[in-house]
């Protein structure tokens, strides 16, 4: 998209926008990271910091109106790439300067074993969400269970409107709860200021339902800005990959047509039936509860991630060709199950296999260093070797020590490459290169 509503749009080389719509400019670091967000028309500047994983762990968002500057920093409290609380701090300063109001509020979210999102607890008192079957943020409960709050969105995320327990519009009401809770559509953290989506990965604008960057696998066959595959209301995607929602719905159907069968049998064996009935009560019930299947596989995927991430997070992290295959299709990226390979290979350095070519390779006197294997796994960060079915590969800077002619030792700089087969636990490669 070079356009929108006659509007310029502009990108850097990696896909990353420049100029978008209504005024809104956009700097970028690490390649995909979005640093910064300015608009000259609005005077609105938000600053963005990351951890070394790349997932956000602050905001600052500075906006002069009426001879004032409010600013405002949120920092966040995070479990791997789940938001488990955020401080917020909001100065608001006049045109001298002199500080008009300082405050500080906090959210700390409520969570369940598994990960899923209940409600949170802001400046001392508990609010409950009520979600829709695709995790869609609907509605705001106080702690005796009474309505506080209303979402509407259109069907891509835009908001509608936020309406308070008497039906009347609190949209703009910036002190109201349903505009102070950030999780919204999908369960996406939304920023008020720029009415953007946080998936962690990337940030979604459900004004142009696009991404704003391109998709980091840019072999995912599909348009590398689309969102849902361009059908959201029947896929879902929750970290800003879009690979994982055809798989579970598929899966979702897969599920209920099996149980639906197996219900079908029971049934038509209980009441004896037979001939054309047989097939009906067989049949009826495979195609209702894959139906089922499909339409629930949204939210059986949200409680079932969450799940598998606190398993993989907490638990020895072994690997095989499914288990990669589950990661992957419950959209798990590349890099993260990179990060947890690399943690469970370091952990287990010395059980690390040689290939038959690693072994009997000759003037190689640290092929045998489960120390230095560990240190280059921890040097450097991995990149998928893709001439295997999961392998990492290490280009690492370093020195090699060996003794001269004249028996003196001597340092050589240079790099060391490493590259090990994940699902069999062996080294394929290794060497140094001066």
């Amino acid at each position: 998209m070079t356009s929108y509503d006659g509007q310029k749009i502009t990108y850097d080389n990696s896909g990353n926008l420049l100029e978008y719509r209504d005024g809104w400019n956009f700097n970028w670091q690490n390649g995909r990271q979005l640093s910064e967000i300015s608009n000259p028309k609005r005077n609105i500047v938000a600053k963005f910091k990351y951890n070394e994983d790349g997932i956000r762990t602050c905001k600052n968002v500075s906006i002069s109106e009426s001879g004032q500057t409010k600013t405002q920093t949120t920092e966040f409290c995070l479990n791997d790439m789940q938001i488990l609380s955020q401080k917020t701090s909001t100065i608001v300063t006049d045109s001298k300067g002199k500080i008009v109001n300082n405050t500080t509020d906090a959210i700390t979210w409520i969570l369940v074993d598994f990960g899923a999102n209940l409600g949170f607890t802001y400046n001392d008192k508990t609010y409950y969400y009520v979600k829709n079957a695709q995790g869609d943020v609907v509605g705001i409960l106080d702690q005796h269970y009474r309505h506080l709050a209303n979402y509407t969105y259109n069907s891509w995320g835009k908001l509608v409107s936020i309406t308070d327990e008497k039906g009347s519009d609190v949209t703009q009401d910036v002190t109201h709860i349903g505009n102070i809770n950030p999780l919204r559509y999908r369960g996406y953290y939304y920023d008020n200021e720029t009415q953007l989506y946080y998936l962690n990965t990337r940030y979604y604008d459900p004004n142009t339902c696009r991404f704003l960057n391109a998709d980091e696998d840019p072999e995912s066959g599909n348009n590398l800005f689309v969102y849902c595959l361009n059908n959201p209301v029947n896929y879902v995607d929750y970290d800003g990959r879009i690979a994982a929602s055809t798989i579970v719905l598929v899966v979702g159907s897969v599920v209920g047509v099996l149980g639906g069968s197996l219900v079908g049998n029971a049934i038509v064996k209980h009441l004896k039936l037979r001939g054309k009935h047989y097939w009906l009560c067989v049949c009826g019930s495979a195609t209702l509860l894959g139906i089922v299947g499909y339409f629930a596989a949204p939210a059986v995927f949200a409680a079932v991630k969450p799940v598998v991430l606190s398993a993989a997070t907490t638990s020895a992290f072994m690997f095989n060709k499914l288990q990669v295959w589950i990661y992957r299709m419950l959209g798990f990226s590349d890099d993260w199950i990179s990060k947890k390979a690399t943690e469970f290979l370091i952990k287990h350095a010395d059980k690390i296999g040689k290939s038959g070519t690693v072994s009997t390779q000759v003037g190689r006197p640290y092929q045998d260093s489960t120390l230095m294997i560990r240190n280059i796994m921890q040097s450097g960060k991995p990149v998928l070797d893709k001439s295997l079915k999961f392998g990492l590969k290490w280009i690492v800077k370093g020195t090699y020590w060996n003794m001269n002619k004249h028996n003196i030792k001597q340092a050589t700089q240079g790099v060391y490459e490493l590259i090990v087969d994940v699902l069999s636990l062996r080294i394929v490669h290794f060497v140094f290169k001066s």
